[in-house]
């Protein structure tokens, strides 16, 4: 189980690289991967290199159990993108690996996890020295330094103000709306609300109901025994409650 701040996924094309990775395996091993994300749902056929895409309506887990009677074997990445979508305990099948890509919001996927006693992993946003790399690799052919240098200070502030998701720092349109969101969800904030940050240098469970994960983002620590713990921490200073 794949858990991070929403919009990570999509920011670091979680659920797109796990496919690539599984499509490009051994086809002998694993014949078949399944991508459920929100109500979207798609089936790779490996062997006969062809995919299926489902209803929203329609039900795959027949299918996906159909083929494992007769002894296929496949995979499941099932993105809960959207939220009411928990993860259905009817997967996965026998004979199949099976990974959820969510946020913390328990709701999402506590039964799941419980009956099939999944493995937590946290997927922290990126850093700065990610980012800075990222900025020198965008930027590589210009010729001259300062260029390089302006861009990546430029990204830096963003960072700074709004978080480090890539698809609010690297695109323009995309971050000012963002960065006007952000301002105007703290701004709305009442001191009641406020009382719900409270989780913040915590690892309690947010509430999606109350806490906005424009404000709160989830860093990866470790606790007892060595597990990983999903830590809230504030998404950038600007954005001090």
């Amino acid at each position: 189980m794949l858990i991070g701040t929403p919009g990570i996924g999509k920011s670091m094309n979680a659920g797109s690289y796990l496919l690539y990775q599984l499509l490009h395996y051994d086809a002998k091993r694993l014949q078949m991967v399944a991508y459920i994300i929100g109500n979207r749902k798609f089936l790779f056929d490996k062997t006969a290199k062809t995919v299926e895409k489902y209803s929203a309506a329609s039900n795959i887990v027949h299918t996906l159990r159909s083929f494992s009677r007769r002894g296929v074997k496949g995979y499941i990445i099932y993105d809960v993108a959207l939220k009411g979508h928990q993860t259905s305990t009817a997967l996965p099948c026998e004979g199949w690996g099976m990974i959820v890509v969510t946020s913390p919001n328990k709701n999402n996927y506590e039964s799941w996890a419980k009956l099939v006693e999944a493995e937590k992993i946290i997927i922290n946003c990126p850093d700065e020295s990610d980012v800075r790399a990222m900025c020198i690799w965008m930027k590589r052919n210009r010729r001259l330094e300062e260029e390089e240098a302006d861009y990546w200070k430029k990204v830096k502030d963003r960072m700074d103000k709004v978080g480090s998701l890539l698809r609010y720092i690297f695109d323009d349109s995309e971050y000012k709306s963002r960065l006007v969101s952000c301002k105007s969800k703290v701004k709305s904030m009442n001191l009641f609300a406020t009382h719900y940050y409270s989780i913040l240098g915590t690892n309690e469970v947010c509430d999606d109901n109350h806490i906005s994960h424009k404000v709160v983002k989830v860093v990866r620590v470790r606790g007892g025994s060595n597990l990983e713990l999903p830590y809230n921490a504030l998404m950038s200073p600007y954005l001090g409650i």
